[in-house]
């Protein structure tokens, strides 16, 4: 009796085992679909995300960031560059400046020619003015008469120019020619002696010397700046090398009259 209660228990055990291995697996299998479904048609309704300016979205860019095509700035953009940009042409540029801009050098400039420039001189058709006397000066120009040695004169002396205006003379320019007999050592010193402020200085602008050969000649100018009061005389003192034979000399000398020298 116990065995055969054993064997029933057995039976029942096995059909359990069967049930379950053929079964579980169908119960799996008819809810695949459902676990693989997709999106239901028509989808669900959309949905809109609000949220304040005290706590934006965040929105995380790429770095660099990769801009392509056109780009438009309204206004005047302030911008912050922090270090020094990388630029790199494409074509030629053009660069619009208004105003005269304010450029400052920093170091030492170095400028690059490409090629080989061309320069080209321009003759103008109008003339160009020159004023000789500027505003409140007249131009004076002295020629003195010619100045003679005689031989055996080593040294003369005379009065070149009398101011006789009102106004200073200013002299910027004093000239002297020297010719003498063939067979002198020629040449000469110049001094002049004037007065300004009330005080007489000599001066000593020029020394010739001349040329060799039959007849002797030699000339020099001199820029200079002296000043002669006015009703004062402008002297002159001529001192030659060589006394063997004669020579002329004759000096000039331009500048102008101005009440503000």
């Amino acid at each position: 009796m116990a065995n055969r209660e054993t064997r029933e228990t057995d039976m029942k055990t096995g059909l359990a085992k069967v049930v379950t291995l053929y079964v579980l697996p169908l119960a799996f299998a008819s809810l695949a679909p459902f676990a693989n479904a997709g999106p239901q048609n028509p989808p669900s309704a959309p949905m809109t995300v609000v949220n304040t300016d005290a706590n934006p979205v965040p929105v995380r860019a790429p770095s660099p960031l990769p801009i392509s095509g056109s780009v438009t700035i309204s206004g005047i953009p302030n911008v912050n560059i922090d270090n020094t940009p990388g630029v790199m042409q494409a074509g030629a540029w053009n660069v619009g400046i208004v105003g005269v801009p304010a450029v400052s050098q920093s170091g030492t400039w170095n400028v690059g020619i490409v090629g080989t420039p061309s320069f080209a001189l321009v003759t103008p058709t109008t003339p160009i003015p020159v004023s000789l006397a500027a505003s409140g000066r007249t131009v004076i120009q002295h020629s003195s008469d010619f100045v003679r040695f005689p031989p055996d004169t080593i040294a003369t002396s005379g009065v070149l120019y009398h101011n006789a205006s009102a106004q200073t003379l200013v002299i910027e320019v004093v000239s002297m020619h020297v010719d003498s007999d063939a067979g002198t050592i020629g040449g000469a010193t110049l001094d002049l002696t004037t007065v300004a402020g009330g005080i007489s200085a000599t001066h000593f602008p020029l020394q010739v010397e001349e040329l060799p050969g039959n007849g002797r000649a030699g000339a020099q100018s001199a820029a200079i700046r002296l000043y002669v009061d006015p009703g004062t005389d402008v002297g002159y003192h001529l001192h030659r090398g060589d006394t063997a034979g004669a020579s002329v000399v004759q000096i000039t000398f331009s500048g102008y009259l101005t009440d503000s020298p």
